[in-house]
């Protein structure tokens, strides 16, 4: 009997894929799972801009202006929704050369399970809180 059980469960040895490990730190630097995910999540949002080798702030809140770590948007923003099947709430902010350089060094922002959209005056303001973090030393 054990064997029968056996033989009818070997197909489905090998068929379960592992995850990819995401968001287990909180390198501003995407992993290549990482940006496969974000690319795959956004595709319908992204026009041309792609994760890969690239800096990410996230941020959340309401209006979309609290800095977030990559770690906490995976475990509490992004992953317990895509496990469930269901699409997380993201918007995706790509940055100008000259603000990618006042941010200290960001390609874009993410921001999950923001109720407003960005507006400029807010998008400048973030801008300059992520330049003074990096600069202060607080954001890598």
């Amino acid at each position: 009997m054990r064997l029968l059980l056996a033989f009818c469960l070997l197909p489905l040895v090998g068929m379960a894929q592992p995850q990819p490990l995401l968001g287990t730190d909180d390198n501003p630097l995407l992993t290549m799972p990482e940006a496969r995910f974000l690319d795959s999540l956004l595709r319908d949002k992204r026009q041309n801009f792609t994760f890969a080798h690239k800096r990410i702030a996230f941020l959340s809140g309401s209006s979309g202006t609290v800095i977030e770590t990559k770690s906490r948007v995976f475990k509490h923003h992004i992953l317990p929704w895509t496990s469930e099947g269901a699409t997380p709430v993201l918007q995706l902010v790509p940055l100008t050369e000259a603000e990618k350089q006042a941010s200290g060094g960001y390609d874009a922002l993410l921001m999950s399970w923001a109720k407003l959209q960005l507006g400029p005056v807010r998008k400048q303001r973030m801008i300059r809180e992520l330049g003074q973090a990096a600069r202060a030393g607080a954001v890598r």
